[in-house]
């Protein structure tokens, strides 16, 4: 990913998300959907929020919000609201990850959101990534978030395939707790009969072993 920390960066940086169930949260919902829309690609899906969760977030956000995901926390949505929302969601139980989408219009707004993204961050239990647009004028931000540990892209599609990435490795790591050892741990091998039984294959019986031979040969093993 072309905008994006290392990949050893982002899974070493964030919690591993424990589903594929992402809340996003946008000023725009145009921007918000076509999130929605690059999650979907990449096999997650946003979060369906439930009752604590939709209560809470209820005592928050305007009154016009339909209770959806994406989260429109609309124009005038400051930093202070976005950073509530976003610690509502993060932790949620039903929610296994979070995504800011900004498009910064004012300097003043984006310094104040940068800071309250940081905030954030440490509070949460589940991962969050920024999508933080725009072009070369707005990679101080994103720089700024990456140095606080907080994987932040300059496009929607990079923060869709960094969420399927941590996620295809949270699920990789829990395929290889489901697989058992393929030998047990102790292992105690009676080579010495092993080799009296060959050997006398070998010297008497012209190369070839009996069937109790072979029998006592595989048990010596």
């Amino acid at each position: 990913l072309e905008e994006l920390l290392e990949y050893p960066q982002l899974i070493t940086t964030q919690p591993r998300p424990a589903g594929k169930s992402l809340a996003i949260i946008s000023k725009s919902r145009c921007l918000g959907l076509m999130a929605a829309d690059g999650l979907l690609r990449v096999g997650l899906r946003p979060v369906r929020f439930r009752g604590e969760t939709l209560d809470r977030l209820k005592r928050v956000l305007p009154e016009r919000w339909n209770e959806d995901n994406p989260i429109d926390v609309g124009d005038g949505g400051t930093p202070e609201l976005i950073e509530a929302v976003t610690e509502i969601c993060m932790n949620a139980p039903e929610v296994n990850g979070a995504m800011i989408v900004h498009a910064p219009l004012f300097p003043a707004v984006s310094n104040a959101l940068v800071e309250a993204i940081m905030a954030v961050q440490g509070r949460s239990r589940v991962p969050l990534l920024v999508a933080w647009l725009g072009g070369k004028g707005m990679e101080q931000d994103r720089e700024t978030l990456r140095k606080a540990k907080i994987p932040t892209t300059a496009s929607l599609e990079d923060a869709a395939r960094a969420f399927g990435a941590m996620h295809g490795h949270a699920r990789d790591l829990e395929l290889l707790r489901e697989i058992p050892p393929r030998l047990p741990v102790d292992l105690r091998f009676n080579r010495v009969l092993a080799r009296e039984i060959i050997d006398k294959g070998v010297s008497g019986r012209g190369g070839r072993l009996n069937e109790l031979d072979c029998k006592a040969l595989l048990a010596a093993y």
